[in-house]
């Protein structure tokens, strides 16, 4: 999945088995999907000091990979997530995962 907004541009891959408990706790509607939910959570903390943006990587859970490029900060955050190690890997590869996010970047700036 991707998604662009306010000059933060995110690609996802995977499920995130809270999201549930994170769209409420990010106080989003029940359509809100995994990579707003990412991009949201990322916002919230970069606006709101004292945490990082990367303090809401703890609260993910599940089998995910994600690649977050803040055009504002100019900052990238990348995570690959494996819950329970059991899962298997994720289809795509961080190398293709880059590759598709830069290609995005690149088409939306």
């Amino acid at each position: 999945m991707f998604a662009a907004k306010d000059e933060i541009y995110c690609l996802f891959e995977g499920v995130l088995t809270n999201l549930g408990s994170l769209r409420q706790q990010y106080g989003l509607s029940k359509s809100a999907n995994e990579v707003v939910l990412v991009m949201e959570a990322y916002k919230a903390l970069r606006d709101r000091a004292p945490y990082p943006p990367s303090f809401m990587l703890a609260h993910l859970s599940g089998n995910f990979a994600f690649v977050l490029f803040d055009k504002s900060t100019s900052s990238i955050l990348v995570a690959s997530v494996r819950h329970p190690p059991s899962l298997p890997p994720a289809s795509m590869s961080i190398p293709c995962f880059l590759h598709l996010l830069y290609v995005a970047i690149a088409i939306y700036s």
